[in-house]
């Protein structure tokens, strides 16, 4: 698991929760600075969700949504099933979240615990059910990264990427 991506993700989160503004998977990935389909981030997401909920915080992925929909996706409602429960509304049930979410002023709590610095690593915090990165565990955040090592590696992330989708790589030879 890559703790920094995942305290990236959640700071960006939490500021755009303080100003009461959703964003996108392109955006959150563009903000984060990391060069990965924004398609890959619904494992780290539902990540700091199921930590969030575990320190009793609302489900913060609930601000990242489709940018052609403007909702979130199907992995959303899928957490939000398993950790709280059927809702009768499922549309409902994410405007209530997003509302506790803008409503919340604990989300330090989720940063301290989430955060790289400290002495526990986030294995040793609080078991989440969620699965493994499928492959964002290897993306990396630019600025931590020397300019020439990163296009290297960039392009190795890429081409992993192209391998595992056989459809693009189909289309891109059309």
């Amino acid at each position: 698991m890559n703790q920094k991506l995942i305290y990236k993700l959640s700071e960006v989160m939490v500021e755009y929760a303080n100003k009461g503004q959703l964003l996108t998977y392109s955006d959150l990935c563009r903000i984060c600075k990391i060069d990965i389909s924004p398609r890959l981030l619904g494992a780290p997401l539902g990540e700091i969700s199921s930590i969030a909920y575990e320190l009793g915080l609302p489900l913060l992925s609930a601000l990242v949504c489709n940018k052609s929909t403007s909702m979130p996706g199907d992995g959303f409602y899928q957490l939000f099933v398993d950790l709280k429960g059927k809702s009768k509304d499922p549309d409902e049930a994410w405007v209530k979240e997003v509302a506790d979410i803008y409503a919340c002023n604990e989300w330090d709590r989720l940063l301290d615990y989430l955060n790289p610095t400290s002495n526990y690593t986030m294995e040793s915090r609080i078991p989440c059910s969620t699965p493994d990165f499928e492959g964002i565990d290897k993306a990396i955040l630019i600025e931590d990264q020397e300019e020439e090592k990163w296009e290297g590696r960039r392009k190795e992330v890429l081409h992993r990427i192209r391998d595992r989708n056989h459809e693009i790589v189909e289309e891109a030879k059309r």
